[in-house]
This record gives structure tokens, sequence and C-alpha cells, in this order.
């Protein structure tokens, strides 16, 4: 009887030693369209797989950015040894792709989640418009190569597909901009939108390339685009001297009263 139990001791612990070594040889096979699963190494490789080694698990799958600025649904760890890519973390999945406005001005069709990685601005429910050309800032500066939707994403004004910044002649705005429309503050108050030489030509002052008269909304007789510049008044001639003489007066008075006190 006790030779009995031996043997069957031995058989249970060599079927529990098989079976062990049977999961040890399993681990994550992760595959191109970034979906991983437990197999043995030899049927991961046998379909083309990438296998992570013997133990390793599969995780819940993230939105992963791939070099391409593409985006996949994969596992993290694949996502990083396989593709090459950044997960963008637990809960984010890939979404469709969306304007992404880039540092230099051109803009790309990828998904939001990339847009982020690659360094861009997403435009949510936008396009890119698949243009190039001039795009003129309130400043006066110019930049080219901008898609016209990412020019008026960073306020400026598109001149147009195709066109360069010609430079300034100088007067403080590219040339390619100077027929553009701008605010333009007039000493009464009003503001007009008009070109920079126009403007000029009205003796108002121009706020710059793509910027608009806001109308005069708290009723102080002044366009709020033009409040921040109203002129300060000018003393001349007798103002100047009447000033001149009310600062020495109260000059006079002060030290009086100081040395009364003293």
């Amino acid at each position: 009887m006790r030779r009995f139990v031996t043997v069957m001791v031995a058989c249970f612990a060599a079927v529990g030693f098989a079976n062990a070594a049977l999961a040890q040889e399993q681990g994550a096979c992760c595959y191109d369209d970034g979906t991983c699963i437990l197999q043995t190494e030899a049927t991961c490789l046998g379909a083309s797989g990438y296998y992570r080694g013997d133990l390793t698990a599969c995780a819940a799958y993230e939105a992963c950015c791939l070099p391409d600025d593409s985006c996949i649904d994969a596992d993290p760890d694949c996502c990083d040894e396989l593709h090459g890519g950044v997960a963008q973390g637990i809960g984010t999945v890939c979404t469709a792709a969306e304007a992404c406005c880039m540092p230099d001005g051109s803009c790309e069709m990828i998904d939001p989640e990339c847009c982020d990685e690659a360094g861009g601005t997403a435009v949510t429910g936008k396009v890119c418009a698949g243009n190039s050309g001039a795009c003129c800032f309130a400043d006066g500066s110019c930049d080219d190569d901008y898609d016209e939707l990412c020019c008026t994403e960073a306020e400026g004004t598109f001149r147009g597909d195709g066109t360069s910044c010609a430079g300034d002649d100088p007067n403080g705005i590219d040339d390619v901009c100077e027929d553009a429309i701008g605010a333009c503050c007039h000493g009464d108050g009003s503001c007009t939108d008009v070109t920079l030489a126009a403007c000029q030509m009205a003796g108002g002052t121009f706020k710059g390339v793509g910027t608009g008269c806001a109308g005069d909304t708290d009723y102080d007789g002044v366009d709020d685009m033009c409040t921040m510049t109203r002129p300060i008044p000018a003393f001349t001639g007798w103002g100047l001297a009447a000033l001149t003489l009310l600062l020495v007066v109260g000059g006079v008075v002060v030290m009086r009263r100081r040395s009364a006190t003293a």
C-alpha cells in the first residue's frame, strides 16, 4: 500500500511539474496590429509575432502613437518594444484624425492624442485646409508656408495659397501684409477696418493686420480696440506755463509746511 501511495504521489508531482513547465513556456506575444496574446514562443514566432519572453503578460490596451504620427490601440509594452511608439496612458484610445497645427504653421491630419505627442496643437472638429501661403500677424510680421486653418488659429491673416512674405520696406509691416485689413483708430475715438495705407492717409493709428474694431461697449466714446492707445493731451504754450507754475507753487507750499513742523 505504501508503495502504491508513493507511486501516486510521484505521478501527481510529475504532472504538476509538467504543467508548470508548460505554463512557463507561455508569454506575451505582440502583433503588428497592436494585439497581444498569451502564447508559447514557438506559436508566437510561427505567426510572425514578437515574443516578449516567458511569463510576461499582456496589459489593457492604450492609444499608441507611432513614429509616423499614426495611432493604434495596443498593449503598452508592445507599443514600445515592437512598434517604437509612445503609449498615451491608461484609458486612452485612438480616435478619428483631426487637424493638427504644427509650430511651423503646417497642418497634419492625425489623432488628437498623437498631435500633442508630436508637439502640435489639435483643432477639434476641423480638417486641414490643404494649402500653403504667407500668414500676416498683428505685429506686422509674416511667416511663410502656413496652412490657412493654422494661420487663422494663430490669429493671423492668410494672404492666399502660394503667397510668400516679402520683407519690410521698412514701415514695421511686411510688404505682402500692407494691403490686409486691420483696425484703424482715429482721434475722435472712432474706429474703421481698413488697410495700413488708408489708415495712414486718414491720420489714424493702425492696430495691426487682422485686428478689428470692437465697438464702444463701455460707452466712453472710444472704440474698445482703441481705448488703451488713446493719446494723452499735450500741454503747449500757456497751458504748459500754467502747469509749471502750479508745480512750483505746490512745491513751495510743501516745503513751508515741512519747515513749520520741524
